[in-house]
């Protein structure tokens, strides 16, 4: 007879560009940097990253990984935040009062 081993999954990452939110920051779920990722045995994969955000304006490498229940794999990538929310400017009307 033969014996089928758990072979471990294949981590496949992917980089991965956010726009900051309203508090300058940026977040991804873990499976949007997922890029194909596989199991040699056909399970089933769950996906986690670390660390998990939010993440700060500018580049933040994070590790991926995808496990199939029993074993696992790692990847690393990277996501980017840009802030592209331009600055709000407030006008105020000012009297000033000038001496002689």
């Amino acid at each position: 007879s033969v014996i089928q081993c758990n072979l471990p999954p294949v981590a496949v990452c992917q980089n991965v560009t956010v726009s900051a939110n309203g508090n300058c920051q940026g977040s991804a779920t873990a499976s949007q940097f997922n890029n194909g990722s596989s199991d040699p045995n056909g399970d089933p994969l769950t996906y986690a990253v670390s660390p998990a955000g939010p993440y700060a304006l500018g580049n933040t490498s994070v590790l991926l990984t995808v496990s199939d229940g029993s074993l696992s794999s790692t990847c690393t990538a990277s996501i980017q935040v840009n802030d592209i929310t331009p600055p709000n400017a407030i006008c105020t009307n000012a009297t000033v009062t000038l001496d002689a």
